[in-house]
């Protein structure tokens, strides 16, 4: 199953959702054109966070999801957070990034996390 990662810097202040845009590990870049139909299957935290962040997925521009939070990705609950059923389809040739935000401080640090997309062939 392919996947992305997309790496989000975290702030030393608290941010408002939707105020950081991830870099995509695989690229270096801020988004990704996609080269075929693509169904989102599931999302990863690469850490247990201390601090709440949230997370939301971005296609040509446009936010596509609900918010997501680092306690529902947290990998010491159930590891991953199982999307397959919004039947999210994005279109050959679609742009997708990942944007989020750290809505607290705990240690008044940048708290880095990572994000891991899967996906499947629509």
């Amino acid at each position: 199953m392919p996947w992305l990662n997309f790496d989000f810097a975290g702030s030393a202040g608290v941010q408002v959702q939707d105020t950081e845009t991830s870099i995509i590990e695989e690229t270096g870049t801020t988004q990704i054109n996609i080269p075929q139909n693509i169904r989102l299957t599931d999302m990863i935290l690469d850490i247990t966070a201390l601090d709440v962040h949230q997370y939301s997925i971005w296609t040509s521009g446009r936010k596509q999801s609900s918010n997501v939070s680092s306690s529902q990705l947290n990998p010491a609950s159930q590891g991953r957070f199982s999307i397959r059923g919004q039947n999210i389809v994005i279109p050959s040739g679609t742009s997708i990034q990942m944007r989020g935000a750290q809505f607290t401080i705990a240690v008044l640090a940048p708290e880095p996390t990572k994000v891991l997309l899967e996906y499947v062939a629509a």
